[in-house]
């Protein structure tokens, strides 16, 4: 996607559209510098768990399990738990309470941001789709899209997906494994 971002960038260039290509290359940059933030906790995130992982532990990498040394576990590795597997680094049970509330809070939000992000989304290809078929010209230029994508979802996104803990999130019964993401019902209510 960034190469083809930046061969845009070039052809408004020779095109003499000089300010397209800097907007399209400050967007460029923006969604890079973003990417680059969320790899670097990724990273520290691993060396975390890895700093607190037994020597041996179990992932799914390409699609097959393997046991490996907790020293090369990468990011993009799925860490393969088990009810067992739960090791308390500080002989505290309400650790465990804590981790679930954690989990609980993060599956909320990430339902809140999946539903705002198709919301969101739905009405910019709804008229980017339609108005033509209608006979209007489209009524976003490709880099009045890419802007309003860096604006309506970065810094939303962050805010929802980092939105507060509900007090009555460990009263609710657990999700069960099965329960899509955005159930029938809020997908009526998206459309």
């Amino acid at each position: 996607m960034v190469i083809i971002l930046f061969v845009a960038a070039a052809f408004s260039l020779v095109i003499g559209n000089k300010i397209e290509a800097v907007a399209i290359l400050g967007v460029v940059f923006i969604n890079t510098a973003i990417s680059l933030i969320q790899d670097g906790k990724a990273e520290r995130a691993v060396e975390e768990l890895k700093k607190n992982l037994s020597p041996q532990f179990r992932v799914l990498r390409s699609g097959r399990m393997e046991v490996i040394a907790s020293r090369f576990i990468v990011p993009g590795d799925v860490l393969v738990f088990e009810s067992g597997d739960i090791i308390l680094t500080d002989d505290n049970l309400s650790t465990i309470v804590k981790a679930i509330k954690e989990g609980r809070t993060i599956y909320q939000n990430l339902k809140k941001l999946v539903r705002y992000l198709i919301t969101n989304n739905l009405g910019k290809v709804a008229g980017i789709l339609l108005t033509p078929l209608m006979g209007y010209n489209c009524p976003l230029l490709p880099i009045q899209l890419l802007w309003s994508n860096v604006v309506m979802e970065s810094f939303p996104g962050v805010g929802i997906s980092t939105d507060t803990v509900d007090p009555r999130i460990m009263g609710k019964k657990p999700s069960k494994i099965t329960e899509p993401l955005i159930d029938i019902k809020t997908r009526l209510n998206m459309i």
